[in-house]
Formats: C-alpha cells, structure tokens, sequence
C-alpha cells in the first residue's frame, strides 16, 4: 500500500540480477511522496556506493552511503531461504531484513538509475511512534543481536560498555 514501482523498472533489476549473477539487487534511490502521489519527487534518499561492488556489512554501518538493504530491494528464493525469514516479532522487519540478509553472505549490488516511490503519512513516521513509545532500542537490540556473532569480543565489549554507561 505505500511502495510503488515506476513502469519498466523490474525488468531493469532482474535484468542486473542475472548480469551480476548476484543474490540480490537494491534500488538507487528511494523517493517519498504525500498523498496521492502527485508530487512523487517531495524528497529522496540515495545510495552512494561503488556500483561494481557488492555491498558489503560494514557498508551498512556508515550512513554517508545510504541506506542499502535497509529498505525495499529484489532478491533471489534461495537467498532468501538462507536468511531465518522474515522478522516478524519487532517493528523494525524491513531494516532487520536486509541486515540479516547482507550478513548471510548474499551479495547486493545498486542498480544504477533505479528508485520506488514510498509515500509517506500524513502523521507521525513509524520510527517516531517506535521512539516515543520507549521501543527504538529493543527494536534495534534484536536486528543486531541477530549479526553480533560477526563482531570481535573487542566490539561486543564496547558495545556493552556503552549500553552500561546509558543505563
């Protein structure tokens, strides 16, 4: 209900998935809309990463390049039976879902030129409602204990150390 695909876009994504032999192909750009999408251009948000590389775990953990699988992208059956499915027991399922899945292994890769259409409400996001309903952290807490095994003990450390010290 709130994505849509402008016309002749898939084909453009299957299109990369097959050349790249990859797992999984995200969109270039997301673009946010109000209402009944006259002014589909309101804002956007981009990828910034190598095109030629596929996105890798510390990619995303810097938000200078984007937000990657943190949102809608196409991606194989078989990519998809690796991962545990998707997260249903938090709010954060999209965002947990590409987390996971990039931490699987699954190679990602931008498809140049590409971008959905998101239309956004006309009341508070999601995230705001998650937030202020004390949420935010429990949330992120279980997307990230899903990779933490990916982690040296040096960062798990620091990682409790700062939970501790904001407790």
């Amino acid at each position: 209900g709130d994505d849509i695909l402008p016309p002749k876009i898939l084909p453009k994504l299957l299109n990369l998935l097959v050349e790249k032999k990859c797992d999984g192909v995200v969109f270039e750009e997301s673009r946010f809309f109000y209402g009944n999408g006259s002014n589909k251009k309101q804002k956007s948000k981009k990828n910034i990463g190598d095109l030629n590389q596929p996105i890798t775990i510390t990619d995303l953990f810097c938000p200078e390049k984007g937000f990657f699988t943190l949102v809608n992208f196409l991606f194989t059956k078989n990519s998809y039976l690796k991962t545990d499915g998707y997260p249903e027991h938090h709010g954060f399922d999209t965002q947990g879902y590409g987390i996971e899945y990039i931490s699987r292994g699954n190679q990602v890769y931008i498809c140049p030129d590409s971008f959905y259409l998101h239309r956004q409400a006309n009341k508070k996001s999601y995230f705001e409602r998650v937030y202020e309903n004390g949420e935010f952290s429990k949330n992120y807490f279980l997307i990230m204990e899903k990779i933490l095994h990916l982690f040296s003990t040096e960062i798990i450390e620091e990682i409790l150390k700062k939970y501790k010290n904001e407790n």
